[in-house]
């Protein structure tokens, strides 16, 4: 096949085959061999296990006559422990159970079994935990198929029931062996046993009888119920379980989950009792219910399509708007809002020479400290400064000098004070009459002062 693959591929218009290819082939026969092997291994082990269970069944119960209290022993101490453990034990015990009734157990019968068990599923809907139900309702489902081909199988019955010592009961002191019209009495017995308890699981105020029996019922819905009767008594137990009145949501859904899966069931053929005229009539309400649900529904959209169109007209006559959009509304202007703020960029720092300094102080706006605003620009003013540094003329501080021959003790207002301007001289009424070495004009915390203050207004 490889090299047929190959060779096709190397024709025009065929893929090739690459190396990633032939390394998936490679991996999906080794698979197939590695799970062929596994699946024989597994069919010897399992014919080694069967071997030895038949070998065994000879000695699994005391005596060879039908005994109702080892079938009793059998499920209270063997067979229901390992059910409720989990659905891997359910299935593994109904299947246990079906090999010792093939292998011809001497001693055990299997109708009194079968007897036995519905009883204990009538227990387990009233008190067991929700994983312990889900298992009994697999075990069932498993027991339950079995007894349903014997029930609607004469042949299949007498083939694999009739002559076996599982198929005879006990009545009094003497071994009965079960007849197909017997088993047919003992299958609607058990029919209505389950029915029964269900029903009354159903109608109960406890939440985990209810929860209990949709369990079991769901897991034999496929099985379970046969008789269209009964079929009917849960269709009518489910109508408040599944309403929306349900105060409890979780049992509300598992009702309606159950009530569609029995539908689907019933339509399905699983009740095998209903009469042909009676399903041929249900199939025709059933049809005929769909057809009108389904006109009214068409009648309701006709109905909604009318009434848009006529709301369309009115609005379409409505003075103003658009020609073009005249059956809408124009919506409402939108609040704008404020404005988004303006960030305001810092100006450029520019650090400024003693002249710039001199003339923004000479020209600035408002009285600052040390500048006449009455007398600026006239005579004696900021253009005038001459004398204002000379050798003797009174001052008061370096930083703060006099004018007018005024007095070095006198105090002087704002108005009063002039910024010094480039004169030769210097006098100073505290710390001699000689200007600072290597300046001449306001000392150097004068000038910070100033600049300072200066820089803060602008």
């Amino acid at each position: 096949e490889k090299e047929k693959a190959i060779g096709d591929a190397s024709r025009p218009g065929m893929s090739m085959f690459t190396k990633a290819d032939n390394d998936e082939l490679e991996r999906v026969k080794n698979s197939v061999a590695r799970i062929k092997a596994d699946s024989d291994e597994q069919k010897k082990h399992t014919g080694i296990v069967l071997n030895r269970i038949k070998s065994y069944a000879s000695k699994f119960f005391p005596k060879e006559t039908v005994s109702l209290k080892s079938v009793q022993a059998l499920l209270t101490r063997c067979i229901y422990p390992r059910c409720v453990m989990g659905p891997g034990d359910a299935m593994f015990c109904a299947r246990f159970v079906r090999l010792l009734f093939d292998y011809e157990a001497p001693g055990f019968s299997i109708m009194h079994y079968l007897d036995e068990l519905m009883n204990v599923v009538v227990g387990s809907m009233f008190s067991t935990t929700e994983s312990e139900a889900a298992s009994v309702g697999i075990m069932l489902l498993q027991s339950w198929n079995m007894i349903s081909q014997w029930r609607y199988g004469k042949d299949v019955f007498e083939k694999t029931v009739r002559g076996k010592p599982g198929s005879k009961i006990l009545e009094g002191d003497k071994e009965v062996e079960v007849s197909f019209g017997d088993f047919q009495q003992l299958y609607d017995k058990w029919h209505a046993l389950i029915g029964t308890a269900a029903l009354g699981a159903l109608d109960s105020s406890e939440y985990m009888h209810m929860r209990a029996s949709f369990l079991i019922l769901t897991r034999i819905v496929r099985a379970y119920p046969t008789k269209p009767g009964m079929g009917a008594k849960i269709f009518k137990a489910l109508e408040p379980l599944k309403d929306d009145s349900n105060p409890l949501p979780d049992i509300k859904a598992a009702a309606q989950a159950y009530h569609a899966s029995l539908l689907k069931a019933r339509a399905d053929g699983v009740w095998k009792e209903e009469d042909e005229a009676v399903a041929r009539a249900r199939e025709a309400k059933e049809k005929a219910a769909v057809e009108e649900r389904k006109r009214q529904t068409q009648e309701r959209f006709a109905q909604m399509q009318r009434d848009s169109d006529k709301i369309t007209e009115e609005l379409r006559n409505q003075p103003g708007g658009d020609e073009r959009d005249r059956g809408r509304r124009p919506p409402p202007p939108r609040d704008p809002g404020p404005p988004p703020p303006q960030s305001r960029s810092p100006l450029p720092f520019e650090p400024a020479t003693r002249g710039q300094r001199n003339d923004q102080l000479r020209g600035g706006d408002g009285d600052r400290r040390g500048v006449d605003t009455a007398r600026r620009g006239g005579p004696g003013g900021a253009g005038s400064l001459e004398g204002r540094w000379e050798r003797g003329s009174p001052m008061k501080r370096a930083r703060s000098p006099d004018r007018d021959g005024a007095p070095p003790s006198s105090k002087r207002s704002r108005e009063d004070l002039t910024l010094p301007g480039d004169g030769p001289q210097f006098s100073s009424g505290r710390r001699g009459d000689s200007p600072p070495r290597g300046r001449s004009g306001p000392s150097r915390n004068d000038r910070g002062r100033d600049y300072r203050r200066g820089a803060a207004r602008r």
